[in-house]
């Protein structure tokens, strides 16, 4: 009988070493995902303002090209009035 109990007791520590480790495993790996998820939106973050300073600089191109097509030497001044 105390054989018995004996391989119960390590069958039920062995069981709970892994159930530790299976806890353990997916503990980190949570961690490592939200580094991740985070590197991955800090990234997303950059590159939407780079994308909006692009849009700014070529509004302002337009802008300014809209602006000297209109004063330029190309259109009379009496043209119209």
């Amino acid at each position: 009988m105390q054989y018995h109990n004996m391989l119960k007791q390590r069958h039920e520590q062995e069981a709970k070493a892994m159930a530790e480790a299976a806890e353990k495993k997916r503990s980190e790996q949570a961690k490592l995902q939200a580094v991740k998820n985070k590197e991955d939106d800090e990234k997303a973050r950059i590159d939407a303002a780079e994308k909006a300073a692009q849009e700014l600089i070529k509004q302002e191109e337009r802008e300014k090209a809209n602006k000297k097509a209109f004063n330029g030497p190309g259109i009379k001044k009496g043209f119209l009035k």
